[in-house]
C-alpha cells in the first residue's frame, strides 16, 4: 500500500512537471515568433510613411512602410507584456 501511494505521488509530480514544461515551450515559441516577425518587418522597412492602408506593403520593392513597423512594434509590445504577466502569474 505504501509503495502504491509513493508511485501515485511520483506520477502526479511527473504530470504537473510535464504540464509546466509544455506551457513554457508554448510561451517561448510565441516569444520567438513575435520577435521574428518584428525583426523581419524591421529589416524590410523603407523610410516612407504610407498614405493609405494599401501602401503598408509595396510588392514591387518588397518593403514595408514605417507605419507597418509601428503597428508591428505595438502588437509585439502588447504580446510581450501579456507574456510577462503570464510569467509573473505562473511564477
Amino acid at each position: 500500500m505504501k509503495q502504491e501511494m509513493e508511485l501515485q505521488l511520483h506520477e502526479q509530480y511527473a504530470q504537473n512537471n510535464n504540464s509546466y514544461f509544455s506551457s513554457i515551450v508554448v510561451l517561448i515559441t510565441s516569444l520567438l515568433a513575435v520577435l521574428g516577425v518584428y525583426g523581419y518587418v524591421f529589416v524590410r522597412t523603407s523610410d516612407m510613411f504610407a498614405e493609405t492602408w494599401s501602401e503598408l506593403y509595396c510588392s514591387s520593392t518588397e518593403t514595408y512602410s514605417l507605419d507597418a513597423l509601428i503597428y508591428t512594434a505595438l502588437v509585439a509590445t502588447f504580446v510581450l507584456v501579456l507574456c510577462f504577466h503570464i510569467c509573473a502569474y505562473q511564477g
